[in-house]
């Protein structure tokens, strides 16, 4: 289920995350939730993914994990 059928429940006015990122895998999983924060209405995960990826290690090796996560 997405976290867009929870919508209604969420209180758009104020985010509290209790997580520290311990690995890379969690820094990226916490930029695509602050994403998610920032532009709940519009957000798009393939996108964000993108974002994230692309900004952290380049368009090269972005495309490049693209791919291979579509491989496995």
């Amino acid at each position: 289920m997405e976290i867009r059928n929870h919508l209604s429940q969420v209180k758009h006015t104020l985010y509290y995350m209790n997580f520290q990122p311990g690995s890379e895998l969690d820094i990226v999983r916490m930029a695509t939730a602050a994403d998610f924060m920032w532009n709940v209405a519009d957000y798009n995960p393939e996108a964000s993914l993108w974002k994230v990826l692309r900004s952290r290690y380049g368009a090269e090796v972005a495309r490049e994990l693209v791919q291979y996560g579509r491989s496995v």
